[in-house]
């Protein structure tokens, strides 16, 4: 590896939650969403924020991203699920599943603010 570069590896090192969102009726019969977790633990993950090039790259098809997240195969995992990690939410927008080889899962993600700050409320320690 050349001198002064460093490459993002797969060490999981970093525990995160995943939230899907479902949709029910309250007691009034308006329909609302409820972030819940995907599963009862955290899940080990490696973290990195994306380059300046990585991010460009991500607009030039479409979609925001500043963060990455790789995390152990799982068939459950969405665009639009909610990643948590150290009290901070991001949208994923794309799930990569590194060529179909069932091992790893790249979540491509954008940090998730402003307008949605009561997203997941019912969740305390979460910053939107």
């Amino acid at each position: 590896m050349p001198s002064g570069k460093t490459s993002f590896t797969n060490i999981k090192d970093k525990k995160v939650m995943i939230y899907k969102e479902t949709k029910t009726k309250n007691d009034l019969g308006e329909m609302i969403s409820i972030w819940n977790p995907i599963s009862e633990t955290k899940l080990w993950a490696s973290y990195r924020s994306l380059s300046g090039s990585q991010i460009f790259e991500a607009a030039a098809v479409g979609y925001k991203a500043d963060a990455m997240f790789i995390i152990n195969w799982r068939n459950d995992i969405e665009p639009n699920m909610i990643v948590v990690y150290r009290g901070k939410a991001w949208i994923i927008h794309r799930v990569d599943d590194l060529e179909g080889y069932k091992s790893d899962l790249k979540l491509t993600c954008e940090t998730k603010s402003g307008t949605n700050a009561n997203l997941l409320r019912a969740y305390p320690g979460i910053v939107l």
